[in-house]
């Protein structure tokens, strides 16, 4: 897929609040013939750091989940990869990735390096969505997957076809408005049924705004995610 690369741009943005914690920029990766924009965060200590790709939900950018992980990125020493979907609404298979967001990151060890043994996932609302398909799509690629509200409707046989069974943990609220209990409860059935670990955490009370609970989801799925390697 890498051959498919026809150059790299990588820009160099400011923002406002950089300094001791590490350093955020907007960058630009031109993949099949197409401006690509991400948005990345080194932490101030990033050797042999371990590496979370972020998938945002409708209507935002990658932005959007870096400003709520940055903090425990920081105290955890994380690199964040947070790309921004071609079409801000909804993230589309052949088009913003699997092969996109492998050379994403292909891009960021070049230049950055990272623990190739922890390379995590980790999505919101249409960004779960897509998350959970990477996981049949691009199976054994992502040490774990977390997601915050969302559900697929897969079958049991298309799941069970993976050639790894990537570890996935799913929080979502009781009164989530747009992912109804019983549509994540069979979402995750169907994965435990193909042989995924599938961890769900149901949120009392919750609906299905992440950003006002974003430091207590976020670190529940550092607890999943930080313990999880890949073999190889």
């Amino acid at each position: 897929m890498l051959n498919r690369i026809l150059w790299l741009a990588i820009l160099l943005v400011p923002f406002p609040g950089r300094g001791a914690d590490g350093v955020l920029t907007a960058e630009t990766l031109t993949y099949d013939g197409y401006p690509h924009g991400y948005f990345l965060f080194i932490p101030a200590a990033a050797q042999n750091a371990p590496l979370l790709m972020l998938l945002h939900g409708s209507g935002h950018d990658g932005k959007s989940l870096i400003d709520p992980w940055r903090k425990l990125a920081s105290r955890e020493g994380i690199i964040l990869v947070a790309p921004n979907a071609v079409n801000p609404a909804v993230w589309q298979t052949g088009v913003d990735g699997p092969g996109l967001l492998v050379a994403i990151l292909d891009a960021v060890g070049r230049k950055h390096g990272f623990d190739p043994k922890r390379r995590y996932l980790f999505g919101h609302s249409a960004g779960a969505n897509f998350s959970l398909l990477l996981a049949a799509m691009q199976p054994g690629y992502f040490a774990a997957i977390a997601a915050h509200a969302g559900a697929l409707n897969a079958s049991e046989a298309w799941l069970a076809q993976a050639t790894a069974k990537t570890p996935i943990h799913m929080q979502v609220g009781t009164q989530d408005p747009f992912y109804h209990l019983e549509d994540v409860r069979h979402t995750r059935d169907v994965f435990q049924a193909a042989g995924f670990e599938f961890e769900l955490k149901e949120i009392a009370g919750h609906n299905h705004d992440y950003y006002g609970i974003s430091d207590k989801v976020n670190r529940a799925a550092w607890e999943f995610l930080k313990s999880k390697r890949l073999a190889s």
